[in-house]
């Protein structure tokens, strides 16, 4: 019998590269986002992200907001169950841990 390990989806979200990169001139934007389509887990969020111009640095994230819509698991081909607490991680998490990347 082989040994093996489940993640759970937050594990494994966690585990996925935390990088979008945008393509925007708005100073707010409101847009529905399909996260880590080549991933294992692939995660459709709303996001509310409110720009920020320095004049050396470019552009960066001043305020994020992400609610979670949806996670599905590319493996499986199927959506995943997840409760309102589970949800609620995933969203906090990206909202902390996402790397936005606006050009």
């Amino acid at each position: 019998m082989a040994n093996l390990t489940i993640i759970s989806p937050i594990d494994q979200i966690k585990n996925q590269n935390m990088v979008l990169v945008i393509e925007s001139e708005e100073r707010i934007i409101e847009e529905s986002y399909s996260l880590f389509e080549d991933e294992e887990v692939n995660v459709d969020v709303d996001m509310e992200i409110e720009v920020e111009n320095h004049p050396e640095y470019g552009k960066s994230v001043k305020k994020l907001k992400v609610s979670f819509l949806n996670a599905y698991d590319n493996r499986e081909c199927e959506d995943l169950i997840l409760n309102d607490l589970e949800k609620r991680e995933i969203a906090s998490y990206l909202q902390n841990n996402l790397i936005i990347k606006i050009q």
